[in-house]
């Protein structure tokens, strides 16, 4: 029990109270509150602690609120000194508890009088406390659907929930502590009217025999239980849990009915089931990326919180900031393709800072991997560019991507771009595994993946997406590739500068 759950209170009319600093002395070891009131009309009972009030006999004329207040729920302390005439008698009858001179309470006798009080209303409030705790267990496991018996060691009942009382009426009452379970399941086998040789029988005999596992044990009433074996910790025995699962099995009969029409109904919607099935593979492919970036720089804060610099946590949030942005902007990119079957595709062609834009795409692929070497040369395209930025973010995050993906464990990616004629072009070359001859005109294929990429995780979206936005955007894309060696992407794409030329 917790000190917190008792109170002394010491009333002395006095401001500074000798007999609270008394009290002191012996209570303070126990870490127990003492409050002092100069007046019972200060005293207001509000809580649940348990009270020892300390009194001085010659308060009790002064406090007119002493005879309503009801002693006898408080273990009280009548103390009095010399100058006063103490009516133990009248005070004990009252409800006073105890009755002491104020020079006893120095004495080693009143200390273990007081220790004593304290262990005894530690161990009254414990037992109070378990059978409380005990209560709203059993209240507990009266209202759960699911009924519990609980056996020791040697099989013997130790505990039984009042659902077997309900569930078998006519043994209620010899399901008792101390039963065998085998005598338990004869009864109750009885009771269900189950005879030996009953497929139901022995598959209920074979658990309860043997209290391990579980079973869905069908009854003659048209009931469907499932019961479950717990071993207990230190093998003090095994605690069943059994549910019943009638409706359940009754609504997973009805879900495999509709599961069948459904399954015939898809078949004439194959097309559209297909459609449904890439664009969550789409999505899936697309937010991986970002996600891991926002997790491995949350790890870093996270782990070497005490040691980053103001500039790197900075750093660290900016590039979270920026994944999340771009999460954002692979949703709303992602849904549009969705649209690209429809024609419905839309475009949204605003000036931005593509070179801004290559270069936080790279330091999010920088960060993910650490053996990562880029080298760029951004320097002949113009501050701004007019194209989508948000199809352009995910054209080049799936080639970088793919770069470091398929270039082993020292990836070395080149990035280019010019301006000519009115076209961008851009040029991304890695030092990767290349790709087959005679599968790179299937590589931009929904779904297609080259046989050398066996053991690398992928699911053959990521260029086939490419190539449709920048279909789009009315450029092209080509590639030239070696296996064994790498790839280069040539992309261009037509644009306007700032000033519109």
């Amino acid at each position: 029990m917790d000190n917190d759950n008792i109170r002394v209170i010491a009333f002395d009319i006095e401001e500074k109270s000798e007999l609270a600093e008394k009290l002191w002395l012996v209570v303070g070891r126990h870490e127990i509150k003492i409050t002092h009131y100069r007046d019972f009309s200060e005293f207001y009972d509000g809580n649940t602690a348990t009270d020892i009030i300390f009194i001085k006999e010659r308060e009790i004329s002064k406090n007119r609120y002493l005879d309503d207040f009801p002693l006898q729920d408080y273990i009280v302390f009548l103390i009095y000194d010399d100058s006063a005439e103490p009516n133990a008698l009248e005070m004990l009858a009252k409800g006073a508890s105890y009755v002491f001179h104020e020079d006893e309470l120095e004495r080693p006798e009143f200390v273990d009088i007081f220790n004593t009080i304290i262990k005894q209303l530690k161990n009254k409030q414990m037992q109070q406390g378990k059978k409380q705790e005990q209560a709203y267990f059993q209240a507990a496991l009266s209202v759960s659907p699911d009924a519990m018996i609980i056996f020791d060691e040697k099989k013997r009942i130790i505990y039984a929930s009042d659902h077997y009382r309900r569930v078998y009426p006519s043994f209620s009452s010899l399901v008792i502590h101390g039963m065998h379970v085998e005598e338990a399941f004869a009864l109750m086998s009885r009771e269900q009217e189950i005879q030996p040789g009953d497929p139901q029988y022995d598959a209920a005999r074979d658990f309860w025999y043997n209290l391990k596992g579980s079973a869905e044990i069908p009854l003659k009433n048209g009931q469907t239980v499932r019961l479950t074996a717990r071993k207990l910790p230190d093998n003090a025995g095994t605690a069943v849990i059994t549910t019943n699962v009638t409706k359940y099995r009754e609504q997973q009969g009805q879900l495999e009915e509709q599961s069948l029409k459904l399954e015939n109904l898809l078949k004439t919607e194959q097309q559209a089931s297909e459609i449904q099935k890439q664009f969550i593979s789409m999505v899936s492919h697309e937010f991986k990326t970002p996600l891991t970036i926002i997790d491995g720089n949350a790890q870093i804060l996270e782990r070497r919180a005490d040691e980053l610099t103001p500039e790197i946590i900075q750093k660290r949030s900016k590039t979270i900031r920026s994944a999340v942005s771009r999460l954002i902007s692979l949703m709303e990119g992602v849904l549009s393709s969705s649209m690209i079957e429809t024609g419905t595709m839309s475009i949204d062609s605003t000036p931005f800072d593509l070179k801004e834009l290559i270069d936080e795409l790279c330091a999010e692929q920088e960060d993910l991997t650490p053996a990562l070497i880029i080298s760029s040369d951004l320097h002949k395209i113009p501050g701004m560019i007019t194209l989508d930025r948000k199809m352009m973010t995910l054209i080049i995050s799936n080639l970088l991507s793919n770069a470091v993906k398929f270039s082993g464990e020292n990836p070395t990616i080149e990035i280019n771009a010019d301006i000519r004629d009115g076209l961008l072009l851009l040029q991304f070359n890695d030092n990767g595994i290349g790709i087959p001859d005679e599968e790179q005109a299937k590589i931009f294929d929904r779904f297609y993946r080259a046989s050398n990429t066996t053991g690398i995780t992928g699911t053959g979206i990521g260029l086939n997406l490419v190539q449709q936005l920048v279909h789009i955007l009315g450029g092209s894309i080509k590639l030239v590739s070696v296996e064994g060696e790498g790839t280069t992407f040539y992309l261009t794409f037509p644009v306007k500068d700032k000033n519109g030329d």
